[in-house]
């Protein structure tokens, strides 16, 4: 019994760590690093114990042939620093923190696709994202534009309330990485470019943009919105705000909108539902369209095997592409994970 002098405090989680229990293994989530920790159910269970008993009586409840797992256990998560030991007078003084998600705008985040063609008005459409208090853009281009092009569309994004951009762009000799760098730095509402049918994939490292955007060449070609909905470890977003948002809606539809290829404004370009075309209905009388917001409230609570998923609160979840097409709660197609046997197919 390691802890045997700390028997009288409680084992107390950061207010930004949360424990996600799935099938086989569960994961505490640090919202507040940005990570995630695999963890035994068993220490999950442990964990939820450890609210109302004391090291002592978590002792006592398991007994002693479990006493060197219990040290183990604590050692793991002291090292880890996802707990800290608090005394019962302590206790009060770190209150939970509140798991409500809010957002005070229409919009948190767009998607434009722009193809061979421009099939809408551009300036228009970003002016009305403006006005729904857009705060993330994404914006891919299917077929290559000049780097004339670009820096309009970065210009006029300027003075708007992006607070993000992220471009996909196609590979163009043209468009070589001296070029991207010098579009990073002179648009700092740059989050991302990604190069979509490049020769190699590579990132682009330079120190003056490597705190402000990630450049990336990838040699997949992005042809239209189906390359779309692939859940992959290297998508996950383990922060409090997606933790949040995740328990109370939709990690992809809510507040979205998106016009894709050919003009059509839609929840998202995969989507199969459309709301109108962006020249003949604004985004706002699309926005209040019925059924419009329908998808936007399904949790990975709802989701067949998502909702057994130790990842469910982390990842982003896809309606566009489903196992099951006409079950609106099927697990999404283009996600290989299997929680009951903990294997990415």
């Amino acid at each position: 019994m390691k802890y045997a002098e700390q028997a009288t405090q409680y084992l107390k989680l950061f207010s930004n760590c949360f424990v996600t229990k799935g099938v086989i293994r569960s994961i505490i989530v640090d919202g507040y690093r940005g990570g995630f920790e695999f963890i035994p159910n068993d220490l999950g269970d442990l964990l939820q114990e450890a609210e109302q008993y004391t090291i002592g009586e978590l002792y006592t409840q398991y007994g002693e042939e479990n006493y060197p797992a219990i040290d183990e256990y604590i050692d793991y998560l002291l090292e880890k620093e996802l707990v800290f030991m608090v005394s019962a007078a302590e206790k009060s003084c770190f209150p939970a923190l509140s798991m409500e998600w809010r957002f005070p705008g229409k919009i948190a985040n767009a998607i434009l696709d722009v193809g061979a063609a421009q099939s809408y008005d551009l300036p228009a459409v970003l002016q009305q994202l403006d006005e729904l208090q857009c705060l993330a853009l994404q914006v891919r281009l299917f077929a290559p534009q000049s780097l004339e092009w670009l820096e309009n569309l970065l210009k006029a994004c300027s003075s708007l309330t992006f607070e993000s951009i992220n471009l996909f762009l196609p590979y163009d000799s043209l468009l070589d990485e001296e070029r991207l760098l010098y579009l990073a730095l002179a648009h700092q509402k740059i989050a991302s470019i990604v190069v979509h049918g490049a020769p190699e994939t590579r990132r682009i490292r330079h120190e003056a943009i490597d705190k402000l955007a990630g450049l990336f060449y990838i040699e997949t070609p992005i042809v239209d919105e189906s390359h779309c909905g692939v859940t992959l470890p290297e998508y996950f977003s383990a922060n409090l705000l997606h933790y949040t948002e995740s328990l109370a809606a939709n990690t992809c539809l809510n507040h979205k909108i998106a016009v894709d290829r050919f003009g059509n404004i839609k929840n998202c370009p995969s989507m199969i539902e459309s709301y109108g075309h962006a020249n003949e209905v604004s985004l706002k009388a699309a926005l209040a369209a019925e059924g419009f917001k329908t998808k936007w409230s399904i949790k990975k609570e709802q989701i067949d095997v998502c909702q057994v998923c130790e990842f469910r609160h982390i990842c982003t979840d896809c309606r566009g592409y489903l196992a099951e097409p006409a079950n609106v709660y099927s697990k999404p197609a283009k996600c290989s994970y299997d929680p009951y046997v903990g294997v990415w197919n």
